[in-house]
């Protein structure tokens, strides 16, 4: 009769049933409207920093909004702690409330789903790829190189995490987007299962098959930049991996690339923003008076000529790595 059924699911398979309609995160003002509701806070820039951090997922706004109420802090002082603590134990279930599981459960309990049913592991890898590589997005053309010459698995895989609404298709299809916080939760399981490492080699391994020497920065700038990108994004795991040596030298060599990549190319801002931290972590890691040092000191010379500053008017870029 005039019965309807709904069904809610991170599955796209029901989609044969009937009309999919997509439940998207909230927009950037109807989070910080949300959070103000709840908590009674009025600073709309604070609560759109912790919107931000939380990719606006109305789940994770939650409970943040229940913790700030709970132990009675300001936005800034939640964006601290969720900064600096892992995300399973900020992001906690919410007392008396009607959801069965913390943010970071109920996303990791949807990868464990869609990863226990391929049998090849190439989800699974695919996953922790992703997440430690920009969150802007991951051109396929960088992820095939996964499947080492088997396309067909790499194709697969992508077809199962965004059917369980794990990734999405960028608008132009070029690339596919992860949430942040499935990002920092997939992460975070491999720093705790020993395996990060594993996860950033298999990222430079990736973008190792994509770097092109300097004299086609310029007709290739825009791949330049984007490889850039994911470089930086996976540098900023350095901390946690300080202690592997060999690791964090690969980085450091990533670093470098990229900053010559974006001198070339005439990205100048961001070749010296990025070629400051290489230094500094080169300094940090290696020593002031390595070969390795003295390239990235000369290689950030050229870079302040080229924009017209001089060196002595840039003050020194402090990092530590862990």
């Amino acid at each position: 009769g005039t019965t309807e059924v709904v069904i809610t699911s991170t599955s796209r398979a029901f989609a044969e049933f009937g009309t999919m309609v997509g439940v998207v995160v909230f927009s950037r003002a109807e989070s910080v409207g949300y959070l103000a509701a709840r908590t009674g806070l009025d600073d709309p820039a604070s609560a759109a920093a912790v919107a931000a951090e939380l990719g606006d997922l109305p789940l994770g706004l939650a409970q943040a909004a229940a913790v700030i109420v709970g132990q009675h802090l300001t936005y800034k002082e939640y964006l601290e702690r969720l900064r600096d603590v892992p995300v399973a134990e900020i992001l906690g279930r919410i007392r008396g409330g009607d959801y069965p599981y913390a943010t970071a459960a109920a996303l990791l309990l949807n990868v464990s789903a869609a990863e226990a049913g391929d049998a090849s592991g190439m989800t699974h890898r695919l996953l922790r790829v992703v997440a430690v590589l920009s969150a802007e997005g991951v051109r396929r053309r960088i992820l095939d190189g996964l499947g080492d010459g088997d396309q067909a698995l790499v194709d697969l895989a992508l077809q199962r995490c965004t059917e369980w609404s794990l990734l999405t298709w960028s608008v132009t299809g070029e690339a596919v987007i992860m949430h942040r916080l499935l990002a920092r939760a997939l992460r975070e399981r491999d720093q705790a299962a020993g395996e990060l490492a594993v996860a950033l080699e298999a990222a430079l391994d990736l973008l190792d098959l994509q770097a092109f020497d300097e004299d086609q920065a310029w007709e290739r700038r825009e791949e330049g930049a984007d490889l850039a990108a994911h470089v930086e994004a996976i540098c900023d795991q350095a901390g946690a991996v300080a202690s592997d040596f060999g690791l964090t030298a690969r980085m450091l060599e990533a670093q470098a690339w990229a900053v010559r990549q974006l001198h070339a190319a005439a990205d100048l801002t961001r070749a010296i923003d990025l070629g400051e931290r290489t230094l500094a972590d080169r300094e940090l890691v290696l020593g002031d008076d390595h070969p390795d040092t003295l390239l990235s000191r000369n290689n950030l010379a050229y870079a302040y000529q080229s924009a017209g500053r001089p060196a002595e008017a840039n003050p020194p870029y402090e990092r530590t790595l862990a």
